[in-house]
């Protein structure tokens, strides 16, 4: 086999495994789970640390991924993604080329819903957003099991599957700011609990996204101030502000510049050893947010690195055995007590 016959088979296995692993409601968890997990690692290897293709061992683990792939099945009654956008989706900026990237030309922005069992005693709805920067979706260990965590604590959570590279990261911004108006959209129609606490919580890249929602696409601003041919809908005109925020190791510089006049409280975890320095993005967050008399929560372990996910080992694909990572995981329940009092 060439060297482009190799490069071919690469492209077509990411072409799968970017339209399968958005949406494990489709499928059985006994046969997503390790199609899923093998995802995350051959695509940690092949897009973030650019192994070649001629590599025996990343061979093998296509052939595995394959083999995952074709055992999957699909499950009768699970829950059904939500397409968040309408007939047309608004396009901020120039998009690159889609060669061994994390998506497809053909991806459409969606959520995947978590639902409480009872909408009447639902406490909020809190979306979620893995991490990888603006490439990649860590939904292994930062999307769907953050997702169940909150769920089994009274939340209806969503994994949002956001425009990533080769798109401008504003669209991942505007597939935020939508997210919101379906979700408050649906609960004004009485499908879902409070539409009136709705939270979201990202990772890394993830947190990096919130951050770009609350500074630029908030309140009752419009798509079209980014994309002067797309035609707003009822849905685009529904509050998108939130009501809580959650930084995972990810937020942005400075909260100074932006006009928004409703910033919503926010909860930041770090390690001090952040290799992308979010440790003192978050204390200056944290600083600016108390000078403006907002409500603003910032826990920083020690000796801890970025990506530590829910903090019970689960959050470094490339290792075989995880381990749990004793203080970090007390900040899932921290997090939750901060909602308790947030959300209202």
């Amino acid at each position: 086999m060439t060297q482009e016959e190799k490069r071919n088979r690469f492209r077509e296995e990411f072409r799968y495994a970017n339209e399968f692993v958005l949406d494990p409601g489709r499928f059985t968890p006994e046969t997503f789970e390790p199609y899923n997990s093998l995802v995350t690692l051959v695509t940690l290897e092949v897009v973030f640390y650019a192994f070649e293709p001629e590599g025996d061992e990343v061979q093998k683990q296509l052939s595995e991924l394959e083999q995952f792939r074709r055992r999957l099945v699909t499950r009768e009654n699970g829950e059904k993604a939500w397409d968040i956008w309408g007939e047309q989706i608004p396009v901020y900026g120039e998009v690159g080329d889609f060669d061994m990237t994390y998506t497809n030309p053909d991806f459409r922005p969606l959520l995947v819903p978590y639902l409480a069992g009872d909408q009447t005693a639902v406490k909020g709805n809190i979306i979620v957003i893995a991490g990888g920067g603006y490439a990649m979706r860590c939904n292994a260990y930062e999307g769907f099991n953050v997702a169940e965590y909150y769920r089994s604590n009274g939340y209806n959570a969503y994994v949002l599957q956001r425009r990533i590279s080769p798109y401008h990261p504003a669209n991942a911004h505007l597939d935020l700011q939508r997210a919101v108006r379906v979700i408050r959209s649906r609960a004004a129609k009485g499908e879902i609990g409070h539409g009136d606490r709705i939270a979201a919580i990202g990772f890394s890249g993830g947190g990096a996204t919130i951050y770009g929602a609350v500074m630029d696409h908030y309140g009752h601003m419009l798509p079209d101030r980014y994309d002067p041919s797309y035609k707003p809908d009822e849905t685009d005109h529904v509050d998108s502000d939130l009501q809580a925020a959650l930084y995972i190791y990810g937020t942005g510089k400075s909260i100074q510049t932006t006009e928004n006049p409703h910033i919503p409280p926010c909860f930041m975890v770090t390690g001090d050893l952040d290799e992308y320095h979010a440790d003192t993005d978050s204390l200056l967050r944290y600083s600016e947010m108390k000078e403006k008399g907002l409500d603003a929560e910032v826990h920083i372990f020690s000796r801890q690195h970025h990506g530590f996910g829910l903090g019970d080992g689960n959050c470094d694909s490339m290792k075989s055995a995880p381990e749990a990572i004793p203080g970090v995981e007390l900040w899932p329940k921290l997090s939750l007590a901060f909602l308790e009092r947030t959300l209202k």
